[in-house]
């Protein structure tokens, strides 16, 4: 009989300390869960923060045509084989009327892009100005 009380008292106990155990392992998931959590959110804190600095500044810029717009001609690309220069002609009209005269850029070399094909490489930038704000004027341009 005193056995089985002791058995008895030495399970409760055992069970006790499971339970403490359990009790301290649920309290220490909790605690590293939270932790976790908070480290997520300052990871996307410092995200979000990083993606604004990147981000341009979006201010509204109204169109100026004294101050006009720049165009770039950076390369060509697919032009025959027989070709060994390119260069391109641009005009800019509104409803079929000229409104800035075409204007022609310098040949430049080309290169060899594949077997069939050159590319020619510009790198021009041309600076129009007085081209009236205008939604159906076009730039025409031919190579």
């Amino acid at each position: 009989m005193r056995s089985e009380i002791n058995k008895i008292i030495q399970e409760q106990r055992l069970q006790k300390i499971r339970r403490d155990f359990e009790k301290q392992r649920r309290e220490e998931d909790r605690k590293y869960e939270n932790e976790r959590w908070v480290d997520e959110q300052r990871k996307n804190i410092i995200a979000a923060r990083i993606r604004k600095d990147l981000q341009p500044t979006k201010t509204e810029h109204r169109y100026d045509p004294t101050e006009g717009f720049i165009i770039h001609w950076d390369y060509a690309l697919g032009i025959p084989k027989r070709n060994d220069s390119c260069q391109v002609v641009y005009g800019i009209y509104i409803n079929g009327d000229e409104v800035y005269a075409p204007r022609l850029i310098d040949p430049h070399p080309c290169e060899i892009d594949t077997s069939i094909t050159n590319r020619c490489i510009f790198g021009e930038s041309h600076h129009v100005l007085d081209i009236p704000a205008n939604s159906n004027c076009l730039l025409v341009w031919e190579v």
